[in-house]
């Protein structure tokens, strides 16, 4: 049975990624990209970064239950522009995270909050 405490946290995670999502569209809308291109995995991912950044894909992936192919993907929404293939333009990111590459290791991607990510951040801590 869940306690009163319980489900006071419960609505305030509902209302928490209500608020999360009204902020998203405005942010999709401004960046030209679809509504449906923020899913549930790239709003977890996006938390990731925000709780552990900065941090590298692995990390995400081995943490979340996901696949490197998919924590991938996920940034791509999160970027300010999306990777694409060569010869294609390419589609406008959300601007909430950067990537850049380590300098201990040139493979791996440093991931963290961008100034947009960070003021996204904030607003929703300040409800």
């Amino acid at each position: 049975m869940t306690t009163h405490k319980e489900m006071l946290q419960l609505a305030k995670l509902l209302v928490w990624i209500v608020e999360f999502n009204e902020i998203r569209n405005e942010l999709l809308k401004e960046r030209g990209v679809r509504a449906t291109d923020m899913p549930l995995p790239c709003l977890m991912t996006f938390l990731h970064i925000a709780a552990h950044g900065p941090c590298y894909g692995q990390d995400i992936a081995k943490a979340l239950g996901m696949t490197p192919g998919a924590i991938s993907r996920n940034t791509d929404y999160l970027l300010r522009i999306r990777s694409h293939k060569q010869g294609e333009d390419p589609e406008p990111g959300l601007n909430l995270i950067t990537k850049r590459t380590d300098p201990w290791n040139a493979r791996r991607k440093v991931l963290e909050l961008s100034s947009n990510g960070e003021r996204l951040i904030h607003k929703l801590f300040s409800m």
